[in-house]
């Protein structure tokens, strides 16, 4: 099985490598949204930190 695995992978290198690239770029684009809502909500409130839930 696992020699099945490495030569599909070996023989569709562009499919791995258009993968790979798809899931870095949503990666980045979560992070980046995460982090910009984040400064937003610090710049509206005063560059504080919100409240922490109790």
């Amino acid at each position: 099985m696992l020699k099945a695995t490495l030569r599909s992978f070996l023989a569709h290198k562009g499919r791995l490598v258009l993968s790979a690239l798809a899931i870095i770029l949503s990666v980045a684009f979560v992070a980046g949204s995460l982090i910009f809502s984040d400064t937003v909500t610090r710049t509206s409130t005063g560059c504080s930190p919100p409240p922490r839930p109790t």
